[in-house]
């Protein structure tokens, strides 16, 4: 992770109006000392890294060990939410009844 900030987190290689490109703002402007830009990098894209690589690592652990819960849907399954049906009369969701039948 320090190679990846250290070689590819220049100011010449990040993006425009990007977080870190704020950073090196502050640097520009004495908000924030040069020598502390690489860890606030770091301190962000760390447990961004982390957390997204767990995620998708316990994701395929869970549907690896329960295959069942990844079946497709059914039709009762179509709107599993009460917050997520739309109303009953919208052509949207009689056609997508329609398809489940």
């Amino acid at each position: 992770m320090n190679n990846f900030i250290t070689n590819r987190c220049t100011r010449d290689q990040i993006r425009p109006d990007s977080w870190a490109d704020a950073l090196w703002h502050a640097v520009d402007e004495g908000r924030l000392e040069a020598h502390d830009a690489q860890p606030q990098l770091d301190n962000y894209l760390g447990p961004a890294f982390d957390t997204t690589i767990n995620a998708t690592a316990t994701m395929i652990e869970q549907f690896a060990t329960h295959p069942d819960q990844a079946a497709p849907p059914t039709r009762h399954d179509a709107f599993p939410a009460p917050s997520a049906r739309p109303s009953c009369g919208s052509r949207r969701y009689q056609r997508r009844l329609r398809r489940l039948r």
